[in-house]
């Protein structure tokens, strides 16, 4: 995340709102100050020289700075939506919602393909500086990878750190001799810009998710880095469907930690948690984390994973794929 900011300045809400139920919003912006984790409140986890300060404008509400907007390094950036930078993590985005229950739903395995999207920017990044760019190498990346955001979900590395330290490791386990010559920092960045690309719904999402938003309240949470999720999200459907995004790399904390379900639940007007589903396909990050602060939960698995033996990790419902999810939800 980089250094820590000083100081204990609060960060002021940003609510949108809008004239008619359900309506993009245009109308106007009400501040407010809710109760927020106390990692937000004391300035952890935002990243040197970016505060949460607010600033002023015309499209969706996404939290945060630079939401959709084309990033110079970015592959095809033009085609990602302009979004809005407002104050708080978390704030509302497109739908004024009314009593509704919510779903918060995760990305990546769970509405979008991040296997395909990582695939091709592995590729793309590993090519782009002269190296193997074949299934080996993103298979080798992807085991490297997952040690990685297993030890940012422990809370035992940074996602600054995270960028550059998987991409040194898989130079030093493939060929090491190129790791005197390739700058890690500007490695790091072609992936993120390639990945940030790669905005894929996963078969039926966009159908369900249309669906559900009829019903509940839809809010977004997961373990990434805001470069990246921001604009995958942003050129997808499902940005016009949800009101809240909760991104790791912005709260300071990551999926299953409660800071970042603590966030979440403030971004939403602190609902019941009983209220609120839980669906995602990670069971230690979204169903031990949502268990944990007393969210009903679905697991989204694949037709081949056993059911958990610990109770911790013990989804209340089981499904296989998204398209189930609505018939979960009505019981």
């Amino acid at each position: 995340m980089g250094p820590t900011m000083q100081g204990s300045r609060q960060p002021v809400a940003t609510t949108l709102t809008s004239t008619r139920p359900w309506a993009p919003v245009s109308s106007r912006i009400a501040s407010k100050s809710p109760a927020l984790p106390r990692a937000m409140q004391d300035g952890r986890g935002c990243s040197a020289g970016r505060s949460l300060m607010q600033t002023k404008t015309n499209f969706r509400g996404f939290p945060a700075r630079a939401i959709g907007a084309p990033d110079p390094g970015v592959r095809g950036g033009g085609r990602h939506r302009s979004l809005p930078a407002v104050t708080e993590v978390g704030a509302g985005m497109v739908r004024s919602g009314g009593k509704s229950p919510w779903v918060l739903l995760d990305l990546d395995g769970t509405v979008l393909d991040y296997d395909r999207a990582e695939r091709e920017a592995v590729l793309a990044t590993l090519a782009g500086v002269g190296l193997p760019a074949d299934g080996d190498m993103v298979a080798r990346y992807r085991q490297v990878n997952a040690r990685h955001w297993s030890a940012l979900e422990r809370g035992a590395t940074t996602a600054a750190r995270l960028r550059t330290e998987r991409w040194a490791e898989l130079l030093a386990e493939t060929v090491p001799e190129r790791t005197g010559d390739i700058d890690l920092g500007a490695l790091a960045s072609a992936y993120v810009a390639n990945l940030a690309a790669g905005a894929y719904l996963l078969p039926a999402a966009a159908e369900v998710v249309a669906e559900l938003a009829g019903t509940h309240r839809i809010a977004y949470i997961t373990n990434g880095l805001a470069d990246v999720q921001r604009p995958r999200l942003a050129a997808t459907s499902l940005a016009d469907l949800g009101e809240v995004l909760i991104i790791s790399d912005e709260v300071g904390a990551a999926k299953p930690a409660a800071a970042i379900f603590e966030a979440a639940l403030s971004a939403m007007g602190e609902p019941d948690p009983r209220t609120v589903t839980m669906v995602g396909d990670s069971l230690s990050a979204d169903i031990a984390g949502g268990r944990a602060i007393g969210f009903p939960t679905v697991w989204v698995a694949r037709a081949q994973q056993p059911d958990p033996t610990d109770p911790a990790l013990r989804p209340d419902r089981r499904i296989t794929a998204i398209g189930e999810l609505p018939g979960v939800l009505r019981g």
